[in-house]
């Protein structure tokens, strides 16, 4: 079990305005980089697209989500099953596989090696 307060700081607050903001950004890269699957269940995609949707704070520039009361609005519930699934897909971050200590410290070096060439894998 994971604690997270989406309403805390983000690891990068340079550019998010907030944990939540951070974590949907996470989501979207993790589908796009074809490192986590697009779910199935239509109720889910019927909800992440409108709850992933961002604004910008134009004060200060950051990324910020779209207010859960539009977000609402526009579903006409909250979009509850969205926000797990993302929370689930930022969870991730911190598993890593089941394996031998000696060989884990060799899987995050190579996992942060090819960071870059992961991201820029296409399906």
């Amino acid at each position: 079990v994971q604690f997270l307060n989406s309403a805390e700081k983000a690891d990068d607050e340079d550019r998010f305005s907030n944990k939540k903001a951070e974590l949907w950004w996470y989501a979207m890269e993790q589908v796009q980089a074809c490192k986590t699957q697009y779910p199935e269940d239509m109720e889910l995609r019927r909800q992440i697209p409108v709850a992933s949707q961002y604004k910008t704070v134009s004060s200060n520039g950051k990324i910020r989500m779209q207010p859960k009361y539009e977000i609402k609005k526009i579903l006409g519930c909250s979009p509850d099953d969205a926000d797990s699934w993302a929370y689930g897909v930022w969870g991730t971050r911190f598993v890593e596989p089941d394996m031998p200590e000696s060989d884990k410290e060799r899987y995050r070096e190579k996992s942060w090696k090819n960071k870059e060439q992961r991201s820029a894998m296409t399906c």
